[in-house]
């Protein structure tokens, strides 16, 4: 959603500055968003996957959270963290997610800011724990079914476990494509 309405609000600008018809919208046809960026990857399972590694803080995932009006994603959190203010992190995944993978080296202070408010969650919002990537994301994987969504949005920096957030994206997308795999198999 967050990345449809950037593309509409950028063909309508072109249409009112009298760009031609046709060609804005095959540029909507082809329009692909930046990689790590709220960034579909596949789908495993019928469960859609977005690599939103850039959101290396809390404010980024605030806006990944929102992308999906109609969707209440699983997001994976962590990573090396920044020691930011988790409030308003988990009251908007309180709002918009079904549940929460923590992971990383800041996995531990974000799953505990989510049972220090666990009174807020919604009636079946789910908190799990892993040590890296690949775990947050099995674990992710345990909750999903079809037509759920899995978002890596992690509100963190990667140097835990990566050298910057495109090699963790990158990881995120193999990972995905590994997991697609197995399933069809």
């Amino acid at each position: 959603a967050h990345n449809a309405g950037n593309a509409l609000a950028a063909a309508a600008a072109a249409l009112a500055l009298g760009a031609d018809e046709a060609r804005v919208a095959g540029g909507l046809r082809t329009f692909r968003p930046l990689e790590h960026r709220i960034e579909p990857c596949g789908s495993v399972r019928g469960a859609a996957c977005y690599n939103d590694s850039k959101a290396t803080n809390v404010d980024a995932t605030l806006t990944a959270l929102a992308a999906f009006p109609d969707a209440r994603p699983i997001v994976l959190l962590g990573g090396d963290d920044k020691g930011t203010d988790l409030a308003p992190l988990v009251e908007a995944a309180h709002a918009h997610a079904r549940a929460a993978v923590c992971f990383g080296a800041a996995g531990p202070r974000f799953a505990a800011a989510f049972e220090e408010d666990a009174l807020a969650a919604p009636v079946g919002f789910a908190l799990e724990r892993a040590e890296h990537l690949e775990d947050a994301f099995d674990a992710a994987l345990s909750l999903a079914g079809e037509g759920d969504v899995v978002l890596l949005s992690p509100a963190c920096a990667s140097f835990d476990e990566f050298g910057s957030y495109e090699e963790r994206g990158r990881a995120f997308k193999a990972l995905v494509a590994d997991r697609a795999a197995r399933a069809e198999s």
